[in-house]
């Protein structure tokens, strides 16, 4: 360091203080996708769904059956429906 120039127009303090404002960003920016992150996993449904097949007289028949827990009006329920598709 120059001892007719202040440190703060020295080159090196430039260079900290640019790498300072990243660095915080980038953990600014993890913090929100962290906050994303949480709010997403919490919004996600994991249904259970079984499927068989059957052989009718009348020719191959798929059977759809949903067991999984999902929200109904804020409180967790069981959910099991049945479709059968020919």
């Amino acid at each position: 360091m120059s001892d007719d120039r202040p440190w703060y127009r020295e080159p090196e303090t430039f260079v900290a203080v640019a790498a300072l404002i990243v660095s915080v960003s980038a953990v600014a920016v993890g913090i929100y996708e962290a906050a994303l992150q949480r709010a997403h996993d919490r919004a996600e449904v994991w249904p259970h769904v079984e499927l068989s097949t059957y052989i009718t007289p009348k020719g191959a028949a798929l059977f759809v059956e949903n067991t999984g827990d999902h929200q109904i009006g804020g409180r967790h329920g069981r959910w099991q429906g049945t479709t059968e598709l020919e």
